[in-house]
């Protein structure tokens, strides 16, 4: 039987703050290349949250599933292109732009396919940057 004594509280609090630690180190000892796979991998997972949220009717959690992957995209992914960089980079934003604009419509419109979208584009560009980085062959869990 589960009681919201103190004790179990404090519980939930030390293993959240562990959790914590353990992303914060994580993040800290990545490198740049790493880090950029991190991103895709939450970004995904919160669009994955934010479609698990709209089939169950949960319309606050899924608004919030949503920003969320919105600003990762946005300000993780998005801001780390350097456009000067040529036609790939250009292109990279462009992708970050229809994906964000496809969570909008998600959103506003409560449709499914538009978050599948999204998945579907951050899995194939995440693929493709392990691949290129050599992250493909390591684990960085």
């Amino acid at each position: 039987m589960m009681t919201n004594s103190p004790r179990g509280h404090r519980s939930r609090q030390m293993a959240q703050s562990y959790a914590t630690v353990g992303l914060e180190t994580t993040v800290r000892s990545a490198s740049p290349v790493q880090l950029i796979s991190m991103l895709y991998r939450e970004a995904r997972s919160w669009v994955t949250k934010a479609k698990y949220h709209m089939e169950n009717g949960n319309l606050r959690e899924r608004h919030e599933a949503i920003r969320k992957a919105q600003d990762i995209i946005t300000m993780g992914l998005r801001a780390s292109v350097d456009e000067s960089q040529g036609e790939v980079a250009k292109s990279l934003t462009q992708s970050y732009d229809l994906m964000t604009h496809h969570l909008i419509l998600a959103n506003s419109r409560s449709q499914v396919e538009h978050l599948d979208i999204v998945l579907t584009m951050l899995q194939d560009i995440h693929t493709a940057w392990d691949i290129a980085t050599g992250l493909a062959c390591t684990d960085i869990d």
